[in-house]
């Protein structure tokens, strides 16, 4: 089992040409440390906003998930070779810290 508590938000998503971004060479990393059938907690900075991300502490982090993008995180993750562990829960269920909360996406590395 490998856990991300709050990292991913942080992780750059752009590239030098020719170079995966750092997001994807982090998701491709826990993709080859782990044995089929292990899994992937990814917990991030969540909102149910769009567009700029202005939540408490947003000078830290390079985005922050909301409903769509963390969709969007979990198809890039199955493209990968990681399926959805369980049943995902998308819905905002409102501040917790701050003027964000916290989701967790849980992943497994699909069998061989």
């Amino acid at each position: 089992m490998i856990t991300s508590i709050s990292v991913i938000e942080h992780i750059p998503d752009t590239a030098k040409p020719g170079h995966p971004t750092p997001l994807t060479w982090f998701l491709d990393a826990a993709h080859r440390l782990l044995r089929p059938g292990g899994l992937l907690v990814l917990t991030t900075d969540y909102w149910d906003a769009i567009g700029p991300d202005t939540a408490h502490f947003h000078w830290m982090r390079d985005r922050i998930y909301n409903p769509e993008s963390l969709q969007a995180l979990e198809r890039r993750c199955r493209r990968i070779g990681f399926v959805p562990y369980g049943g995902t829960d998308r819905t905002w269920h409102g501040p917790q810290l701050y003027d964000y909360a916290m989701a967790s996406l849980v992943l497994t590395k699909e069998m061989a």
